[in-house]
């Protein structure tokens, strides 16, 4: 089977890189990754998705607890989602996997709610 595993934010890129992590140990599953962020120091921490499926939209500072400015970062990203997307989907493709989290981010070691 071959999925593609799509981490948006900080728990979906953490998702995609453990799937990315498992599959390596087993064979005959093709796991493609990829992560979208808002937030540079986040993306670099996904050691197993490659360099050239992760995508930085907005300013790289993050935008957790904004939502209108991850909004605003995707809307103006748009083609460059497109492009990371349309390299990784394989004419054998057979699932695909949108994982992420809320987007609420932490404030003082503390969760918050938007």
């Amino acid at each position: 089977m071959r999925f593609l595993v799509i981490g948006l934010g900080h728990c979906g890129g953490k998702i995609a890189n453990d799937f990315k992590r498992v599959a390596i140990s087993r064979k005959g599953t093709v796991v493609d990754v990829c992560a979208i962020n808002t937030d540079e120091a986040d993306l670099e921490t996904h050691r197993q998705i490659p360099s050239g499926n992760k995508l930085l939209i907005g300013t790289g500072k993050g935008a957790a607890r904004n939502w209108r400015e991850g909004f605003q970062a995707t809307e103006e990203a748009k083609t460059n989602i497109r492009e990371l997307l349309s390299k990784l989907l394989m004419p054998d493709t057979d699932v695909i996997i949108l994982t992420l989290g809320e987007g609420g981010g932490w404030l003082r070691g503390r969760p918050t709610r938007i």
